[in-house]
């Protein structure tokens, strides 16, 4: 879906192009509609911006006036020159499913998040943003952040990230058609998923203590977009009676799992079945 500002809204409905778009819109084959409805978002996107206001005087209103679904597509000198503190001051209108930048922009987006994040004295203060940031911190270098400062929201930040970055997602998909370079932003969602389930679920060695972290059933059902990441391990001290409470989740889980994941599961099996036989 596509936001308008009324400003904009009147600019492009008096547009004689936008009109003869939607009219061949309407006739056009379905395998060419994506891409084509992108090429003419991204289009209007770069001409609005232009209309607005000029790079150098940019700040987070003019993207409220085009829409997470238009800013998403705003040239990189745009987007290079928006102030950090105005990033921040519109956090949540970054974060949102709407937001799905263009692959021009990732390299400057991750530098605006991660100065953002370097500009926060404190953990606390780090924490909080974050929080805040939800989903939209895949775009930023997950390597920067403390495992421990995103441990205790976990849960919400896979869920986001699975509902609002993972371009399996259908919403996403139809967000970022075209959009360019999926394989990369698979990328960061798969490598902020790893430091993620990482806080809670270190991998172990002979030089460190192992975790104390166990793996319940609720905690299956609070990571399960990501199960194939923790350690297969804590599968195997899952306890009986924790498995036993987990058998439907984990028997209709819809995500790949390693082989030596599906090994511990299938010795948990046998032993949960010899306890019910």
């Amino acid at each position: 879906m596509l936001y308008f500002n009324e400003s904009v809204y009147s600019w492009l409905k008096n547009t004689q192009k936008f009109s003869t778009i939607i009219e061949k819109n309407s006739k056009m084959d379905s395998s060419k509609c994506c891409s084509f409805l992108y090429r003419s978002r991204a289009l209007y996107a770069s001409e609005a911006i232009k209309k607005l206001v000029a790079a150098a005087s940019i700040t987070s209103n003019h993207l409220n006036s085009l829409g997470p679904c238009f800013a998403s597509l705003i040239p990189e000198e745009y987007l290079n020159n928006l102030e950090t503190s105005e990033i921040e001051s519109q956090i949540d209108y970054f974060n949102t499913q709407s937001f799905q930048p263009n692959a021009s922009i990732f390299s400057t987006l991750k530098t605006k998040l991660n100065g953002l994040y370097d500009s926060k004295a404190t953990d606390t203060d780090k924490t909080s943003l974050l929080s805040q940031m939800g989903s939209l911190a895949v775009f930023m270098d997950e390597s920067k952040v403390d495992q421990s400062l995103v441990k205790n929201s976990v849960s919400s930040m896979l869920s986001n990230i699975k509902s609002e970055r993972n371009v399996e997602n259908e919403d996403v998909a139809k967000c970022r058609v075209g959009s360019g370079n999926d394989d990369q932003v698979k990328t960061f969602v798969a490598n902020w998923n790893k430091r993620l389930v990482g806080s809670w679920f270190p991998l172990t060695s002979s030089r460190r203590k192992r975790s104390t972290t166990a793996l319940t059933c609720d905690i299956v059902n609070q990571i399960i977009s990501a199960i194939d990441l923790v350690p297969e391990s804590y599968f195997a001290s899952m306890t009986t009676a924790e498995f036993e409470k987990c058998v439907e989740t984990l028997g209709n889980i819809d995500y790949s799992l390693t082989a030596k994941q599906y090994e511990e599961l299938a010795k948990k099996k046998n032993k949960y079945g010899k306890r019910r036989y």
